[in-house]
């Protein structure tokens, strides 16, 4: 195995080259230049759209007076999955930590702001599992980039294969295909993927050739007794 269309099978029957997947990981933000990315493409979302449009995105703005926006930030993540089982996923959002476990089509979360939560079971109600889903799921976020093969590297010393990924040309109102998560607006990605299990180790938007959002796994076991640690 060696090329893009490998690399894409791989990918795409991922989830039957494993049956238990333990990880510990980060999501890491260079600030400027990930705003610089952000505001390119929604200078770009406005130029698509008729004269006179509104074009509107929501967001969380804090009330009060903030500290000063750090050139960087971090946020740690844990993620067990057993595949046809529950899935439990540890993240941040913004400062609280939320967990979530996932049994078929019901949730259960909690966090220190909203406590405890559930669907009841409802599938139109969902929750998010994380930055992890990206390296979990990424076949949505890759259907919307040109993709090229760049060769096989080691990582966590596991053998991988990298692949770089262009925005392919779209009106700025269409859907961003989990680009969001990736980091909106890049120039390219560069990603990292399993050569034996087919799930991304890391992922990178770059503006510049610099990267502004990197999501990786910095801890995996794969097919272990997920009581073992």
């Amino acid at each position: 195995m060696g090329d893009l269309g490998d690399v894409l099978e791989l990918l795409h029957d991922a989830d039957t080259r494993w049956k238990t997947l333990r990880a510990v990981g980060r999501a890491w933000r260079h600030n400027g230049r990930a705003s610089e990315a952000f505001e390119r493409h929604f200078a770009t979302v406005q130029a698509s759209h008729p004269a006179g449009a509104v074009v509107r995105l929501t967001g969380y703005a804090p009330k009060g007076p903030q500290p000063p926006v750090p050139d960087e930030s971090e946020d740690r993540w844990r993620l067990w999955m057993e595949q046809g089982a529950r899935t439990r996923a540890e993240f941040s959002i913004g400062k609280e930590m939320v967990a979530v476990v996932f049994d078929g089509p019901t949730w259960w979360s909690w966090s220190p702001h909203a406590g405890g939560l559930t669907n009841s079971g409802f599938a139109h109600q969902g929750h998010g599992l994380g930055p992890a889903k990206t390296l979990i799921d990424p076949t949505a976020p890759l259907s919307a980039l040109r993709l090229r093969f760049l060769g096989i590297d080691t990582l966590l010393d596991r053998e991988v294969f990298r692949i770089r990924g262009e925005p392919r040309v779209r009106l700025g109102h269409e859907p961003d295909s989990g680009l969001h998560e990736l980091g909106v607006g890049a120039d390219d990605y560069i990603f990292s993927v399993d050569a034996k299990r087919g799930v991304m180790l890391r992922t990178e938007a770059r503006l510049r050739e610099q990267p502004f959002i990197v999501i990786e796994m910095t801890e995996v076991k794969v097919d272990v007794d997920m009581g073992s640690g």
